[in-house]
C-alpha cells in the first residue's frame, strides 16, 4: 500500500509465501483424507496454468502466485498469458511475483521441479 512504510526484505516474504502455501497444502490434504467430496467442491490451491485457466473462468481465483525465474518458452504459453493478462486485468486478484520454481516446487509437492 502506498501509506505503509514497511520494508520487507526478501527472505521475510520467502519464508512467509513458504509457510503459507505449506500450511494451505497441508490443509487440502487433510479435507482430501478425510471428506474427498468436499475437497473437489472447494480447492484453495491449484497447480498449473490450465487448472488455473478454468478457476479463472469460473471466477474463484482470490490470489496468483508466480514463481519469479519462469523460461520464455513458459512465458509465451497461451494459457499462462490468458492467466496473467486476466489476472493484472482483474482488480480483485491479487499477483504475486515471488519466489523460485525449485522453492515452489519444494513448498507445495516436496520435490524440485
Amino acid at each position: 500500500m502506498d501509506y505503509c512504510k514497511n520494508d520487507i526484505t526478501v527472505e521475510f516474504e520467502n519464508k512467509i509465501l513458504n509457510d503459507l502455501l505449506v500450511n494451505l497444502r497441508k490443509f487440502d490434504l487433510r479435507t482430501i483424507e478425510t471428506k474427498p467430496n468436499m475437497a473437489r467442491a472447494r480447492k484453495r490451491l491449484v497447480f498449473g496454468a490450465i487448472e488455473i485457466r478454468k478457476q479463472l473462468e469460473l471466477g474463484k481465483v482470490k490470489a496468483l502466485i508466480v514463481a519469479k525465474n519462469l523460461s520464455t518458452d513458459q512465458l509465451m504459453d497461451d494459457d499462462f498469458k490468458f492467466c496473467i493478462s486476466s489476472a493484472v486485468n482483474s482488480k480483485y486478484i491479487t499477483v504475486i511475483y515471488a519466489l523460485t520454481r525449485k522453492h515452489l516446487g519444494s513448498a507445495l509437492l516436496n520435490r524440485r521441479s
